[in-house]
Parts: C-alpha cells; structure tokens; sequence
C-alpha cells in the first residue's frame, strides 16, 4: 500500500481472522481492539484502545474502527488512523491490529514523497526536442489527487530560460502514442515566477487524475512555437489516501 508523505485522514481495512479456527471474525467488540504503529526506525507509538465509530461511512476519526459487514464482508474491519503515522521523513509505517481472539494483522504502508520539483537542465541543443538528459526527468503523482510541479527551466549555458513570453501547456500522454493525450493543463493554471522568469508552476487537479495508475509521458510545450521545451516521464500511482 502507498499512500502520499503528509496525507491526513488515512483509513485503511483489515480482515480479521479468528484464532480458533481461522474463520473471518464477525462480531468483534471494537473497545477491544489494540492499535499501534511503528516508522521506519523509529520506537513504535503506545497503544491506544479503539472506539467504534458511528457508521461505516463516517467521517474519519483518529483512531475509530467498525465493522463494516458481518453477512457480506465478514471479518472486514475499518480503521482510522492519526496523521502523525504518515509524516514524509521516513519510509514505510507499519500499522496492527490486536484483539485477544483473533489473530493480530499488519500492514505495511509506503510513504512516497511524490516527485513534485526540479530543475531541468542545462538543455542539450543537440537533443530534439531538447530535454534532461540523465536523472531526474520523473515527476509522481496519486490518482484523484491535486499536485502542483515545480520545473526551473535552465538553457546549456545553465542560464535561466524566460519562460514569460510563450504560451505554456502541460501534456500528460501515454508512453507508446503521444497523439493519445491523457489530461493537458493550459496556460491559465500554469504560473511563471522567479528572477528571470524561468520557473514554471503547473497545477494539476484530481480531475487531471482520475486516470489508470501507470506510466504516461509528460511534455510542458510552448503552443505558440509549437515547441516542446522539456519532456520526462510521469509517474501516476494508485490513490490510497482518500484523496
């Protein structure tokens, strides 16, 4: 499971199974419910005893659990979990779930710090369309999810590249077809600042999003030139966090 560095409200599910025989465990008393979690090598948290929730659909609350359907889904358990679990400055958090009768359940969450920023460049005027040669040429994003991308934009020269004068566009494409374009971001949510105008500041919303988890390519293009400036792949993972 991935679930986005600084992402708040996270709730997650666990099928419980009893230790009698293995069976789902329908039924289980939520107050008796042990919740802890550890970071990526730092001391797991105390305990906390969980208390139910109000409704399988409620609104997220710390630390809450329910039991979604005994007949349908039996042994499937929600849970809530506080935002300090998922801070972006380590690796993974291992979230569990404790109850005397069944077994205990963990579960094993990345934290990815999507790729949201960098310079690019110099440019090679040998390469068209001219582009990043080497790492990092990836921005990430989660699926459903708004990111803005932060590209500073420097020529062979490692000069600043003023993008002020040109009409922008963001384009989302599958790798193999770049005729087949996934979601394109104009002009307008498009923002140039910096000394020499040479950042660009792309918003994408989770409309851009709602597209299949997978590998696209990416190309920020001056439409006036019909010039692609820069080009990379982008990196779209399966929204976990509610987003």
């Amino acid at each position: 499971m991935f679930v986005a560095g600084g992402s708040t409200d996270v709730t997650t599910y666990f099928a419980m199974r009893l230790t009698a025989d293995g069976a789902a465990a329908t039924g289980l008393t939520i107050t008796d419910f042990d919740l802890q979690y550890v970071r990526s090598g730092v001391a797991p948290v105390a305990k906390v005893d969980a208390t139910a929730l109000a409704a399988t659909d409620s609104d997220h609350a710390d630390n809450k659990a329910i039991e979604i359907d005994a007949t349908d889904q039996p042994g499937l358990y929600r849970v809530d979990w506080p935002d300090a679990a998922f801070v972006a400055d380590v690796r993974e958090v291992i979230l569990s779930v404790k109850v005397a009768t069944a077994f205990t359940e963990h579960l094993r969450v990345e934290i990815d710090a999507p790729v949201s920023g960098f310079t690019i460049g110099p440019l090679v005027a040998s390469v068209t369309p001219a582009n990043l040669v080497g790492s990092p040429a990836e921005l990430q994003g989660f699926q459903l999810a708004a990111q803005d991308y932060v590209l500073t934009v420097l020529d062979a020269d490692d000069d600043p590249v003023d993008l002020s004068g040109k009409t922008l566009q963001f384009h989302v494409e599958t790798l193999s077809d770049k005729s087949d374009t996934q979601f394109t971001v104009a002009a307008g949510s498009i923002v140039v600042s910096g000394g020499s105008n040479q950042i660009a500041t792309i918003s994408v919303t989770a409309v851009n999003t709602a597209i299949a988890a997978d590998t696209y390519r990416w190309r920020l293009i001056d439409i006036a030139a019909d010039d692609v400036l820069v080009f990379g792949n982008y990196v779209l993972l399966a929204s976990t966090d509610g987003s």
